[in-house]
């Protein structure tokens, strides 16, 4: 583990899942600190800002939902990746709406964790203190994004519209189909014509 390598939080209620997840997040080079509630996390804030957190959805007391509203509504951005035994597409839409990286449902494979930290603590602009499994394709400026896609008609620096448009970067060369969600005039068409503009697949686009 390197001493500069990015925080990962870990936060679920079973045990054997902390252990479990911290010994493959360790393994990879990453810190790691661990905790049994979202409240212990709350209560017991790490004293450096975490990369990004792994997060149990269906927790006693706060669940992993309610610290996501919690930690948004004090604008803390934390990349976030959920976990779930009990998944389904309305949570999902709610975690992704808010801005989670990544919605595991258990058992998944320990690729896809590390794949999915990756991508969050690149977000979170540690890229370079985190090398496991990162090519050249897979790197990401804040800085460049304009140049390497025709995002000109989006106005605006905020952190929230970087994590969009870094989305944007990250889906549209791909065969997926992305669900675009928002209130009349918030610029739905706008990201539509980003997906448009990045896309190098079959990207499929639906609007709600």
């Amino acid at each position: 583990m390197k001493e500069n390598s990015p925080l990962v939080c870990v936060i679920d209620d079973e045990s054997s899942v902390r252990d479990s997840l911290t010994n493959l997040l360790r393994s990879a080079g990453l810190k790691v600190q661990s905790f049994a509630s979202a409240r212990d996390f709350l209560n017991d804030w790490p004293r450096e800002t975490p990369g990004c957190l792994v997060l149990d959805v269906q927790m006693p007391g706060l669940s992993g939902l309610d610290l996501q509203r919690e930690l948004g509504s004090t604008d803390t951005q934390i990349p976030i990746i959920f976990m779930t035994g009990y998944g389904d597409i309305p949570m999902t839409v709610r975690a992704m709406k808010a801005g989670a990286v990544e919605f595991l449902t258990k058992p998944f494979r320990d690729e896809d964790l590390l794949r999915a930290v990756d991508q969050a603590v690149k977000r979170d602009g540690q890229a370079e203190q985190f090398n496991h499994t990162v090519t050249p394709e897979q790197s990401y400026s804040e800085d460049n994004t304009q140049a390497e896609s025709d995002f000109s008609e989006i106005v605006g620096k905020s952190a929230a519209l970087r994590q969009v448009l870094q989305q944007v970067e990250t889906v549209a060369p791909s065969d997926s189909t992305v669900l675009i969600l928002g209130e009349t005039g918030t610029g739905k068409e706008l990201i539509a014509c980003a997906f448009t503009s990045a896309a190098g697949g079959n990207t499929s686009l639906l609007f709600e």
